[in-house]
């Protein structure tokens, strides 16, 4: 017998006041950002792209520009052992 709990895993949540500028064959976009287990994610076209601390993602054709904190509140990043974007405080 499978257990269930095994199957869950922990939802994205939105990180408030904090946006990435993520750009794709020249087009540049402005996007949420989300967490799920302190990695962080660009939300784009109703999924989901690990940002990783290199400025590239899980996807080979898109790439991140930089990071804009909205509210003004100090956010502290770090860079995983497999290269993910994390937000230290998760």
């Amino acid at each position: 017998m499978t257990n269930l709990k095994n199957l869950y895993v922990n939802p994205f949540k939105k990180v408030e006041g904090l946006q990435v500028v993520i750009y794709k064959q020249g087009v540049q976009k402005q996007t949420d950002v989300y967490v799920r287990d302190s990695i962080l994610y660009a939300n784009i076209s109703g999924g989901y792209v690990t940002l990783y601390a290199d400025k590239g993602s899980s996807v080979p054709s898109i790439n991140w520009k930089g990071l804009i904190n909205t509210q003004g509140e100090t956010m502290q990043f770090t860079r995983s052992a497999t290269n993910f974007l994390q937000l230290e405080s998760e």
